[in-house]
């Protein structure tokens, strides 16, 4: 491989839905057109869904024989055969290479990469909680030592928020640098959205199944406030799976089913919307890429939390707390509305961006 090659090693790829491989592969593009940076992507698991997958000229893509982390090694063993070996970014996750959150056997391997490569580690996540009836409770052990494993074998680390830079500063005791970069947005962004008065008065809710399912449970009383307050006129309900715990109607307003949408008629979708609400864990709000992708699209993004132990609101956020805007009696003016999602906006440009992340990526992975 070329000097100006990285190889980055994500779960999956298009056509099947993976967060790590639609970030790698915007990342990729990213990086060639800032840097010329060509990126190589090992894909852990073929794809299973049908579909084509997404070729560009920044990137190629290829195989392990296995999705064991001996197959894995053995595959960038092989790509790194000849040459001097370029750099390799890691995408974790506790969950990302097993099936029963189990990853530690996986970190054997990476000991094993690190003495001939760079290795880079992006933590999307870290280690999941949860309490003893449930399985996140009896897997922390595992995926803590894991992680304190990875960042022990990597020449540097970045995460996905300041919340999990605290997590894995203390895990390492501050022995390697660690490079907070927010998650952006998968489905694209825009440069310039329309102002929220020419938009259609829609509300959107985007994401995962379950998360979806916990918003409509736990807030279906807000949500019926904020589309009062904010004037809204149409919920629409958009992503995989057809759970009949998701709503027809809240209020009086029927919640339309759009299930799953193509990134760009998505992209499309939310840059003519007034709102997107999501229910998250506030304290990493930085992670969420449903966040990211509403203030990537200039729309008033709205966060439910999933708990709010340790969390603390902040001068000029750039989303808004459902309770903020569920308030009774509490109409927003459109001069409100669109500075709220002026300033998430401009937020997401000069500090989330794909743009923003792939300089600091460049800048850690390529600082040497």
């Amino acid at each position: 491989m070329s000097a100006d090659t990285i190889i980055q090693i994500v779960s999956g790829f298009a056509p099947d839905v993976d967060g790590m491989g639609d970030y790698s592969r915007r990342l990729a593009i990213e990086l060639w057109r800032q840097r010329q940076i060509r990126s190589h992507i090992v894909v852990y698991r073929r794809p299973v869904s049908s579909g084509t997958t997404p070729l560009e000229d920044s990137y190629s893509i290829s195989y392990p024989k296995s999705a064991t982390a001996e197959g894995c090694l053995q595959h960038v063993f092989e790509l790194i055969a000849s040459g001097n070996p370029p750099p390799v970014l890691l995408h974790w996750g506790p969950y990302a290479y097993t099936s029963n959150g189990l990853p530690l056997p996986f970190t054997s391997m990476l000991k094993q990469l690190s003495e001939k490569v760079r290795l880079h580690t992006l933590f999307h996540e870290t280690w999941a909680h949860g309490w003893p009836w449930r399985r996140a409770f009896w897997t922390r052990r595992n995926q803590r030592e894991a992680a304190r494993r990875i960042l022990a074998c990597s020449h540097a680390s970045l995460t996905s928020s300041e919340f999990f830079h605290r997590m894995l500063d203390r895990l390492q005791a501050g022995n390697a640098p660690i490079t907070t970069v927010k998650i952006f947005s998968n489905i694209g962004e825009i440069h310039d959205p329309k102002p929220l008065s020419a938009r259609t008065r829609r509300l959107v809710v985007f994401g995962q199944e379950t998360t979806r399912e916990g918003l409509y449970r736990n807030h279906a009383e807000k949500l019926q406030a904020v589309v009062r307050n904010l004037r809204l006129e149409r919920i629409l309900d958009v992503g995989s799976g057809e759970s009949a715990r998701i709503p027809s109607q809240l209020g009086a307003i029927p919640v339309e089913r759009a299930g799953f949408m193509s990134e760009s008629s998505l992209s499309a979708l939310l840059a003519d919307s007034v709102a997107g609400v999501l229910q998250y864990r506030p304290e990493v709000w930085e992670k969420s890429g449903v966040l990211a992708a509403y203030q990537a699209h200039g729309v008033v993004p709205i966060l439910a939390p999933r708990g709010r132990d340790s969390f603390r609101p902040f001068p000029d956020m750039p989303f808004v707390l459902i309770e903020d805007v569920s308030r009774p009696r509490h109409s927003l003016d459109e001069t409100t509305l669109q500075a709220i999602a002026d300033r998430s906006h401009d937020y997401y440009r000069n500090v989330v961006s794909v743009v923003q992340a792939a300089r600091r990526i460049a800048s850690s992975i390529c600082s040497e």
